[in-house]
């Protein structure tokens, strides 16, 4: 099975954390993509990481925009890869795994809390 694990960035934090010990651990018996929106990475993680190279805007303008990168981003790399899994973590990451319509692909959003709802 191929899955895209999807993170705003893997710096500091137990959903970032989570991120990278749940890739170590499927990466022993399925292909692992771990997509992060900027290139900050604390954690070790198992299998291939991909940089969006779309780190958070300041102004609302710039933020509406990035999300629509961002949802461009993770369908050219649903299209190129053609994974079986998109999982996604914390509000940047499902807000775009949630917009982002891929076809014939399991998405998973990691709700943490009732905000994130």
């Amino acid at each position: 099975m191929k899955l895209i694990l999807l993170v705003p960035s893997l710096t500091r934090g137990g959903s970032e954390r989570f991120i990278s010990n749940l890739s170590i651990a499927l990466s022993k018996e399925h292909q692992v993509i771990v997509a992060v929106f900027e290139n900050q990475v604390d954690y070790p993680i198992g299998g291939r990481l991909v940089d969006f190279a779309l780190p958070p805007k300041a102004n609302r303008v710039s933020r509406v925009f990035n999300v629509l990168r961002r949802c461009m981003a993770l369908k050219k790399l649903v299209r190129t890869e053609k994974p079986d899994v998109v999982f996604s973590v914390m509000k940047a990451g499902n807000r775009i795994n949630t917009l982002c319509r891929t076809k014939s692909v399991l998405r998973f959003l990691s709700c943490r809390g009732f905000a994130d709802l």
